[in-house]
């Protein structure tokens, strides 16, 4: 063998706890990685699930009855014209009509 071969030998046997070392924390190091990318994809595919889910689900939707906002509306606006002061004239005539009646 060479000198140099022998000087790399020497040099390989000093540092091979060193180089021990150093491999195991890389396979370590790159099990950790790849745990993580593992993780990430599925993190990412449980929430687009979840979230494809959700978009598939029925929409939650309320009815409203509007008719009795709309009469007050309505009452409103013949309040401020006046036409409700005619409503009322005819319904107290009615009602003197029908007390009448029921008076014979």
């Amino acid at each position: 063998m060479s000198q140099a071969k022998v000087d790399a030998r020497k040099q390989n046997k000093k540092n091979r706890k060193k180089i021990a070392a150093h491999e195991k924390r890389m396979a370590w190091l790159r099990r950790l990685i790849v745990l993580c990318i593992f993780g990430l994809i599925a993190a990412w595919a449980g929430y687009s699930a979840y979230v494809n889910h959700q978009e598939n689900l029925p929409a939650k939707t309320a009815e409203v009855d509007y008719s009795s906002v709309m009469d007050y509306m309505t009452d409103l606006e013949k309040e401020e014209t006046g036409q409700d002061d005619e409503k009322d004239a005819s319904e107290s005539a009615d009602k003197e009509d029908d007390s009448s009646k029921t008076d014979k």
